[in-house]
């Protein structure tokens, strides 16, 4: 049931709409609305608006005209939680379709959320907004590239098992001549031109436990978000969740519903999505930690590695 805590001040709802709404502008694209846009388009002044923004009380008639000018329910600004809840909902589905987002994913991974869903979905927006670190382009994958990557993400087989699992990672590793030690921005970096589809990773402030990841596809480009205040190790696990979800193509299978559970619980990982992708994910964080053979160092390696080499009789080559 929906509290009427958990959907906030009326402040705090009008500025929701100002961080989720956008408006398609010719020349930059998809952009935030300004106290201007919004003064001019409900006969108010932007000083106004500002106002409302950092506190100050509005009329009800000027809440129901901004309501309308963000195309939702003057029943945003009211008092039923349920109507409100209702209207968060129909302006997060808006949003997400204008991001070009037809699939999400949100991981909990050890703990339950602390706030509600469209607050979690505020934030993938804005990182969905925002540039990617990872490039604007992508180089095509050939053909037997996208063949392979087909039959490595086939889901018609059903849940694989553990060594299933741990054949794939492999697999994946060896088709990108990842070697350890490496990090799973950079195996993301390697299999976006692998594949020729960008997957963008990107922290931000989920407002959530560091173990919350969120998978979010558009038509062009994957988008993989953890929470950037989470310690190195939570982080690339994070990852290396979602990228399971991505190379097994969990999107494509049935419903895209919030997932996972706690750890302490007799059920945890009942979806077969979720055990697969944490199941993973530990074991490309393992793969992740191992030490490379002495034939197979890569030019760079460390004093201690090439020492290593060294008394087996291998030489780098360089």
């Amino acid at each position: 049931m929906t509290s009427a805590e958990s959907i906030g001040s009326v402040t705090d709802r009008l500025n929701w709409l100002f961080d989720v709404v956008t408006v398609l502008d010719p020349e930059t694209g998809r952009r935030p609305y300004t106290d201007a846009d919004v003064g001019e388009g409900v006969g108010a002044s932007q000083i106004k608006i500002a106002l409302h923004r950092h506190g100050e009380p509005a009329t009800p008639d000027l809440l129901s005209a901004v309501a309308r000018f963000f195309g939702t329910d003057p029943a945003f600004f009211g008092s039923d939680p349920s109507a409100v809840a209702r209207a968060y909902e129909q302006v997060v589905q808006r949003a997400l379709r204008d991001c070009g987002l037809d699939e999400h994913r949100l991981c909990r991974v050890f703990s339950p959320l602390p706030e509600p869903r469209w607050d979690q979905l505020r934030r993938v927006l804005v990182g969905l907004r925002a540039p990617s670190p990872l490039g604007e382009e992508t180089p095509q994958a050939a053909p037997e590239a996208r063949t392979r990557l087909r039959i490595w993400s086939s889901t018609l087989t059903g849940p694989m098992s553990a060594a299933q699992l741990e054949d794939l990672c492999r697999d994946v590793l060896a088709a990108l001549d990842v070697r350890p030690p490496w990090d799973p921005v950079d195996l993301c970096q390697r299999l976006s031109a692998y594949r020729g589809r960008r997957i963008k990773v990107k922290g931000v402030d989920l407002g959530a436990t560091t173990s919350i990841g969120h998978l979010a596809q558009q038509s062009r480009i994957d988008s993989i978000f953890y929470e950037r205040t989470a310690p190195a190790p939570q982080r690339d696990l994070v990852i290396a969740h979602e990228l399971i979800h991505l190379l097994r193509r969990h999107l494509d299978f049935g419903d895209a519903l919030t997932c996972g559970a706690d750890l302490g619980t007799d059920n945890a990982y009942s979806d077969w999505r979720e055990w697969e992708a944490e199941v993973g994910a530990r074991i490309l964080a393992g793969l992740a930690r191992e030490r490379p053979r002495p034939n197979g160092l890569r030019p760079g390696a460390s004093p201690e590695e090439r020492g290593i080499a060294g008394a087996f009789g291998f030489v780098v080559q360089e």
